[in-house]
């Protein structure tokens, strides 16, 4: 965003980076085989959504829902 500040925002709950919902997907494999981890791994990983101010004054609204983690990052 030029001129202004950006806000994104990655999140951590039952559908967003959750490995542990891949590995129970997979039959709860007591030795993962390597493409199994490599899905394990891809499903940890955060995945960052810029939120778009919601006024010229570069106000900034997100909620976040019962039993997750948001994660802010604020870039000037």
């Amino acid at each position: 965003m030029a001129g202004g500040r950006r806000l994104d925002v990655a999140v951590i709950d039952s559908e967003h980076t959750n490995p542990l919902s891949v590995w129970e997907t997979q039959g709860k494999p007591a030795y993962p085989t390597g493409t199994q981890l490599l899905e394990m791994r891809n499903a940890s990983r955060l995945v960052w959504e810029e939120v778009e101010p919601t006024d010229k004054r570069q106000v900034f609204q997100v909620t976040a829902t019962p039993e997750s983690m948001t994660i802010f990052r604020i870039e000037k």
